[in-house]
């Protein structure tokens, strides 16, 4: 492959990466999904359907996260709050692990 054209294709996919972050959460979701447990799982597709973590010896749950039809939302919250908070990056990184 000529090295120009190897160029171009590395700048247009930062470039989609940067301006589309769906795109990125959903390139590494498939990435990490695409062996082992997850991997029928639709890798790269974000859920449709209510999950939660349970406690199954006590019966109780743990955490319920966002559900399906208020993905996208949250996902645009998250990159406001990225793309302008003026905190920290390692309080920025702390918030998107939660």
């Amino acid at each position: 492959m000529n090295i120009l054209i190897i160029k171009q294709f590395v700048n247009k996919k930062i470039t989609i990466m940067i301006n589309k972050p769906y795109f990125l959460i959903k390139a590494a979701h498939q990435e990490l999904l695409s062996s082992g447990r997850g991997a029928t799982k639709n890798p790269g597709a974000y859920k449709t359907e209510q999950n939660y973590l349970a406690d199954r010896t006590k019966r109780n749950i743990l955490f319920i996260p966002i559900s399906p039809e208020r993905l996208n939302e949250g996902l645009d919250k998250l990159f406001d709050y990225t793309n302008k908070s003026s905190d920290p990056a390692l309080i920025k990184t702390g918030t998107c692990a939660c």
